[in-house]
């Protein structure tokens, strides 16, 4: 093998370890982030009483909401900022964990969001300010390279409040043996997409 095409691989190798986290941003329509991660599971906080204190209450699903003041919305008359009249307002932030780590998260939002993603503790991803703005039908979803155990959604206004319509998570994919596999056809290929805007 010619020297150039080894280090090649050792810097795909290096890209694609664990311990580095190559995020892929998505925001605008639903159809890419779904396409691209294929099964996943929604909380829609539909059935659950306006004003409840949502924590535990889809720790089935495999999540919980831990900032413990994180408040259910249901009324009929909200439709015109959620898709299905049911939401969470999180006041300042609403923090999540995962009974499994994940690999994609995304969510319908009426306003403003940024995310963070957190592993063992560690901040390892902030994004950008997503889709500032009120009204029904915002979206953003992330897939990660490296797993996340917990999350941070908070509006992009300092001391705003941040309100979930829909989320939508999953586990892990794909692994890192065929991240790297991926990789290195992409390499050759020079093909590849993004869709961070």
């Amino acid at each position: 093998m010619p020297r150039h095409a080894f280090s090649v691989l050792v810097l795909v190798a290096s890209l694609v370890s664990p311990a580095v986290a190559g995020v892929t941003l998505y925001w605008g329509s639903p159809e890419p982030w779904q396409s691209d991660v294929g099964e996943y599971s929604t909380v829609d906080f539909l059935g659950i009483p306006h004003n409840t204190v949502v924590t535990n209450q889809y720790a089935d699903l495999g999540v919980t909401f831990t900032e413990g003041d994180d408040r259910a919305i249901n009324l009929g008359d909200f439709e015109t900022f959620l898709t299905d009249g049911a939401g969470l307002d999180g006041n300042l932030s609403i923090g999540l964990s995962f009974a499994q780590p994940m690999n994609h998260l995304a969510m319908d939002y009426p306003g403003g969001m940024r995310i963070k993603l957190f592993s063992g503790g560690e901040l390892f991803y902030t994004s950008p300010i997503i889709s500032p703005g009120s009204g029904v039908g915002n979206f953003a979803g992330i897939v990660s390279t490296r797993s996340f155990d917990s999350v941070l959604l908070y509006d992009w206004l300092q001391g705003s409040d941040v309100y979930l319509d829909n989320l939508h998570f999953g586990a892990p994919i794909p692994a890192p043996g065929v991240v790297s596999l991926l990789s290195l056809a992409g390499l050759g290929a020079f093909g590849g997409r993004r869709r961070t805007r």
